[in-house]
C-alpha cells in the first residue's frame, strides 16, 4: 500500500486504546480469578491449612503418645489453625480392638466429626484410614451429617484422619474443617466486578484524553515550528513541554535549527561572494576583449595579461569549491610517504613569489634544519598553501608573513604560519574552520576567497589525525599551527585548541 494513502492512528487514539486494553485485561483477570478459580483456590488453601495442623500435631506428639500430651497438643493446634480435632485411644484385648475417646477440640458449629451419631460411621472412617495406609481424607456435605442427600450449596466438611502407633496402643486422630458455600460470595463478586469494569473504562477514557492531549499538543506545536523551516524560516523555537522525551527531542531540533540557520547564512554569503568574484573578472575579461576587438593595436601583452590574471582568479575559486566537495563527498584516505617538510614549505613559498614582488609582501621561513616527516605530501602542501594564502588575505597593512618550523621532540615537528593583520575575535575562533565562513564578512576584490580554504585545511589535517589549532588576537594577527610526526606515527585526533 502506498504510504501516502495509508491511514495511521493518532497518538490520542493509540493512548486511548492502550488504556482500554489495560482496563480490559485487568477486568478479565479479576473475573477469571474471582469466578472460575476462586473455589479451587479456596479448597486448596483449606486443604493446606488442615495438613499444616496435622503436621504440627504429629511433630509435637513425637514419642510421647500419652493421653495428656495428646490433649495438650491438639488443644493448642485446634485454636491455632481453626480446625476441629477428635482423638481416640485404641487398645487390643483378647485379639480384639477396643478403645475410648480421649478428647474433643470443637471449633466449628457444623463440624462433621462432632455431629456423628453412630459409632458405625466412626468405625467406617477408621477402616478407610487403615486401608489407605494410615492417612485418609474426604469431603462430606453438611446435609450428610443428618442422613439426607448431600448438597454442595449447603456447604461441606473436609475430613482428614490419621493413625498414630503408640506404646501398646494405637491412636486415631480426626481433623475437620468447614468448606463454606461460595455461590453467594461469587454472585456478589460478579456484581462488584461489573461496577469495577464500568469504573475502569470511564477512568481509562478520562485519563487517556488529557494525557494524549498534552502530548499531542506538544508534538503538534513542534510540527508547526518544523513546517516554518520547510518554507525557509529558521527563526523557530521548539518547546518540549514537561515530558523528558519531548524535551530531549525539542533540544535536538533547536540545535539542528540553529546549525541549519547558520549554514543557510553561510551559503548565502558564499553565493554573494562567489557572484561578486565571478562577475568582476567576467566583466573585465569581456571589457578588455571588446577593446582588443574594436580598437586596433590594443591586443597587446598588458591587456592579454590582465585577461589571464582574471581567468586565474576564477579558476582558483572554482577549484576550491571542487576540492572541498571532493574531500567531503568521499571517504578519501591519505597516501602516506616520507618527505622533507622543510623543502615542501620552501617550494610552497616560492609559488607566492609573484605576489610578493608585485604587492610588496614579505614571506619568511625559519627552521633549525630540514626534517623528514610522514604524510601525504600533496595534501600537506595544500594545507601550507591555504594557510599562507589566508595569511596574505588577512595580513592587513603589515604585509609580513612568518613561517616557523620547530622541533617539539625528536619525533614531532610544529609548523606555524603567522600574520600581523586584523586578527580574529575570541567568539569567532570556533567558526573559522567552517565552510563559507569569513571573519566579519571581510571581502576584498584584490584578495578574493571562497571561504573554503580553512575548511579544506581542517579536512586534510583531520584525515591525517594531526593536532592543529589557532591563536589570535584582534588587531595583532593570527598564528595557525599544526603538528606532524616525523617517525611515521601520527598524533591521535584531538579537539582543536583555540588559545
Amino acid at each position: 500500500m502506498n504510504r501516502k494513502n495509508k491511514r495511521y492512528i493518532s497518538l490520542r487514539g493509540k493512548l486511548l486504546i492502550a488504556f482500554l486494553l489495560f482496563a480490559a485485561l485487568t477486568v478479565v483477570l479479576l473475573w477469571v480469578f474471582h469466578t472460575f478459580l476462586i473455589d479451587g483456590i479456596y479448597r486448596s488453601l483449606k486443604s493446606s491449612e488442615i495438613s499444616s495442623c496435622e503436621q504440627y500435631v504429629l511433630n509435637n506428639i513425637g514419642d510421647d503418645t500419652g493421653d495428656e500430651n495428646i490433649k495438650t497438643v491438639t488443644s493448642f493446634a485446634s485454636k491455632k489453625y481453626g480446625v476441629c480435632i477428635s482423638a481416640y485411644r485404641l487398645i487390643y484385648e483378647g485379639g480384639r480392638k477396643t478403645g475410648y475417646h480421649i478428647c474433643d477440640q470443637h471449633i466449628n458449629s457444623f463440624c462433621y466429626i462432632h455431629n456423628m451419631s453412630d459409632d458405625d460411621v466412626l468405625n467406617s472412617l477408621y477402616r478407610k484410614t487403615s486401608a489407605a495406609g494410615g492417612r485418609y481424607s474426604e469431603e462430606i456435605s453438611i446435609s450428610a451429617m443428618f442422613g439426607t442427600r448431600g448438597n454442595d450449596e449447603e456447604g461441606q466438611n473436609y475430613i482428614l484422619s490419621v493413625t498414630v502407633p503408640g506404646d501398646g496402643a494405637e491412636y486415631f486422630l480426626i481433623f475437620n474443617t468447614e468448606l463454606l458455600p461460595l455461590s453467594s460470595t461469587v454472585s456478589a463478586i460478579r456484581i462488584i466486578l461489573i461496577i469495577i469494569t464500568v469504573i475502569l473504562v470511564i477512568a481509562a477514557v478520562l485519563i487517556a484524553i488529557p494525557t494524549s492531549s498534552m502530548l499531542t499538543k506538544t508534538i503538534s506545536d513542534m510540527s508547526d515550528e518544523a513546517s516554518k523551516m520547510e518554507s525557509g524560516d529558521y527563526n523557530v523555537r521548539f518547546d518540549g513541554g514537561k515530558c523528558s522525551d519531548t524535551v530531549n527531542l525539542s533540544n535536538t531540533l533547536n540545535r539542528a535549527a540553529y546549525q541549519i540557520s547558520k549554514l543557510d547564512t553561510m551559503q548565502k554569503d558564499l553565493i554573494a561572494n562567489v557572484s561578486h568574484d565571478l562577475r568582476t573578472p567576467l566583466t573585465m575579461i569581456r571589457g578588455y576583449a571588446e577593446v582588443m576587438r574594436d580598437i586596433p593595436g590594443e591586443a597587446n601583452e598588458e591587456n592579454l595579461g590582465t585577461i589571464i590574471d582574471e581567468t586565474e582568479k576564477m579558476s582558483s575559486l572554482v577549484n576550491d569549491m571542487l576540492e572541498y566537495s571532493k574531500y567531503h563527498g568521499t571517504d578519501m584516505k591519505p597516501e602516506i610517504t616520507s618527505f622533507n617538510i622543510s623543502e615542501c614549505i620552501r617550494e610552497t613559498v616560492a609559488r607566492f613569489s609573484e605576489i610578493t614582488e608585485r604587492d610588496g609582501f614579505s614571506i619568511s621561513f625559519r627552521s633549525a634544519g630540514d626534517r623528514i616527516v610522514s604524510g601525504d605530501r600533496d595534501k600537506i602542501e595544500r594545507v601550507l598553501y591555504n594557510l599562507i594564502s589566508n595569511a596574505i588575505n588577512y595580513s592587513g597593512e603589515s604585509r609580513e608573513i612568518e613561517i616557523r618550523q620547530t622541533d617539539l621532540t625528536d619525533a614531532r615537528v610544529k609548523i606555524e604560519v603567522e600574520d600581523h593583520g586584523i586578527g580574529i575575535k575570541k567568539e569567532d575562533l570556533p567558526l573559522i574552520w567552517d565552510r563559507y565562513y569569513k571573519v566579519d564578512g571581510y571581502h576584498s576584490r584584490d584578495k578574493s576567497s571562497s571561504g573554503l580554504g580553512l575548511s579544506i585545511v581542517k579536512s586534510i589535517l583531520s584525515m591525517h589525525n594531526l593536532e592543529f589549532g589557532v591563536m589570535s588576537e584582534p588587531g595583532k594577527g593570527s598564528i595557525f599551527w599544526f603538528i606532524i610526526d616525523n617517525a611515521g606515527k601520527f598524533v591521535r585526533e584531538k579537539e582543536i585548541v583555540h588559545l
